[in-house]
């Protein structure tokens, strides 16, 4: 575990990745971002690093149908 944990809060996330919060609790309640409830939801530097890894090169607008972003407007 590291020494130095890093936690962002939703509005946080949002913000880094310039899209809205609605998005990103989507992302946590459909179990793509892992987060942790302490309040309110917090996503833990290492768990945005793992999903920005994870969806590298991906498009999760719609989280039911991932996929590369290479094959966007193919029919797939």
């Amino acid at each position: 575990m590291e020494n130095n944990i890093i936690v962002y809060t939703v509005k946080q996330v949002a913000a880094m990745l310039h899209t809205s919060p609605n998005k990103i609790y989507e992302l946590v309640y459909k179990g793509k971002l892992k987060a942790i409830k302490i309040g309110s939801l917090k996503i833990l530097n290492s768990n945005l690093i793992e999903f920005l890894n994870e969806y590298n090169g991906k498009d999760v607008d719609g989280l039911d149908t991932i996929f590369s972003i290479s094959e966007e407007g193919k029919n797939v």
